[in-house]
């Protein structure tokens, strides 16, 4: 399997997310990397919205590093939502006193969730209603990794999607290893697969380059 995304453009903040897909049925993948809605997000806008309309046909999967949630629901639900097919939040700083009800973006089933405090961590996945779509146990895991595994089906092939959050840079060789028992696991019966998220590590890391070296054939 290679790593061959179809457009992606960085902003200026630093690149720390990993992606690999392929193209399937002549539907191909537009990855995209969105900085925080904070700062400079009318630039940001325009490069998504011209992304859009430059792959119509096109499934687009972003992600976005949020830094809170909370405050900044409606501005994404206004702005994003109806720009892409497939959403990952990491860093939503939220915990189970905030009601599913309270992130819903019309077209889109209810978000895949993992929490972990009001202060810190957290990813969110929204998928758009006409993909199927179902949430996986994580089957490797501790008390800090935060992963969300989700099985798509597109265009009769199923597909393995994987949203992840590394908070330290420090934890990125267990946060990998982590990632790659759950692959290893998983790949008996997924063929293709999405990895996107804040690793919080350049991919020029050893450990990046090692995990990047094994799953990148």
């Amino acid at each position: 399997m290679s790593y061959k995304p179809v457009s992606h453009f960085e902003t200026k903040r630093k690149n720390n997310s990993l992606k690999q897909n392929d193209s399937y049925n002549n539907l191909e993948e537009s990855i995209l990397d969105i900085c925080d809605v904070s700062e400079k997000y009318d630039d940001e806008l325009i490069k998504l919205k011209n992304t859009r309309l430059e792959n119509a046909n096109r499934l687009i999967i972003a992600q976005l590093n949020i830094n809170s949630i909370r405050n900044k629901f409606e501005f994404l639900k206004k702005n994003i939502g109806y720009l892409v097919d497939i959403l990952i939040i990491s860093e939503t700083k939220i915990d189970e006193s905030f009601p599913i009800s309270q992130f819903l973006i019309e077209g889109f089933v209810d978000p895949y969730r993992l929490d972990r405090n009001s202060t810190g961590g957290g990813i969110m996945i929204f998928v758009r209603k006409d993909i199927p779509s179902k949430c996986l146990k994580t089957h490797f895991s501790n008390d800090g990794f935060e992963n969300i595994f989700i099985e798509l089906n597109l265009r009769s092939k199923v597909w393995l999607l994987s949203g992840s959050y590394n908070p330290k840079t420090l934890n990125i060789e267990k946060h990998l290893y982590l990632i790659s028992k759950n692959l290893d696991y998983f790949s008996s019966k997924y063929e293709n697969f999405i990895l996107l998220g804040d690793f919080n590590s350049e991919t020029n890391n050893c450990q990046m380059e090692d995990f990047c070296s094994t799953y990148n054939k």
